[in-house]
């Protein structure tokens, strides 16, 4: 079993971490209060008592807030602070097993605080706190960020505030990049539109799960490319920028795990 829970650095420039639900939650803890993380079939479920003989056994659950491909995310309490709990699925975490030695949850959370800890983008992305990973469960806990995903925020106003805030998301690429942190996944699912300075929108990042593709190729064409120098590290990024608006894909594989625009938070 794998723990962490690292010391935690304040976050220049971070968004308010409050999402309004109840006063109280449920603690993940053996007992009357023990309650199961159940995000239906397609879930990975966090069973009362799986976190009580961890560093995380005070953590509580509040409510339940997106779901995507492969995570369902919940607001949770940790040490007195709301975090966002995203709990993997079974098929995600397989799936990643086959394609990287480093288990899911600490993989993740290890590249969260890459891109945190990148000079210039840490108000640009969600904080990460720490991770659990045991035979039954992978989760990680991460700031909760106040706001909207891109794509609703996007839709909602008509792409007013598009202009303003693809200007920070390529400063995040280059930033990234400067960084020697590239394949970003970023796209409209992935990016939460939160108050920023002056109140104006402002884009954080909060999904860090996929291996980059000059580490695993998705096919021995683009590994050739790669090697000979034909392909940068930095292609794939600058597409998915020129590209941010066109949600097909997006709207393909993701719309359908939202009934309705959700109100913060988000699974992938």
């Amino acid at each position: 079993m794998s723990v962490s829970r690292p010391e935690r650095p304040s976050a220049p420039g971070a968004a308010a971490a409050g999402v309004a639900s109840g006063d109280r939650g449920q603690a993940l803890a053996p007992g009357d209060r023990g309650q199961a993380l159940a995000p239906g079939d397609r879930g990975q479920a966090l069973a009362p008592g799986e976190l009580a003989l961890t560093s995380l056994a005070d953590a509580t659950i509040e409510r339940r807030l997106g779901e995507g491909g492969r995570s369902t995310v919940y607001l949770g309490r940790l040490a007195g602070r709301r975090e966002a709990v995203k709990v993997y699925k079974t098929l995600a975490i397989l799936r990643h097993a086959r394609k990287h030695p480093v288990p899911l949850a600490r993989y993740e959370h290890e590249r969260n605080r890459a891109f945190h800890a990148a000079p210039g983008l840490a108000p640009y992305v969600a904080e990460p706190i720490a991770f659990v990973q045991t035979d039954g469960v992978a989760a990680t806990f991460q700031e909760a960020l106040e706001g909207q995903l891109y794509y609703f925020h996007h839709r909602d106003t008509q792409g007013r505030d598009a202009e303003e805030l693809l200007f920070h998301l390529r400063r995040v690429v280059d930033l990234a990049h400067a960084a020697g942190l590239h394949d970003i996944d970023m796209h409209s699912m992935n990016v939460m539109v939160v108050p920023g300075p002056a109140g104006r929108p402002w884009p954080k990042l909060f999904d860090f799960n996929l291996i980059p593709f000059d580490v695993r190729p998705p096919n021995p064409l683009v590994g050739l490319l790669l090697r000979t120098g034909l392909m940068s590290q930095r292609h794939r990024d600058l597409r998915k920028l020129r590209n941010f608006h066109d949600s097909r894909r997006v709207e393909r594989k993701l719309l359908r795990f939202y009934d309705r625009p959700p109100d913060g938070g988000g699974g992938k």
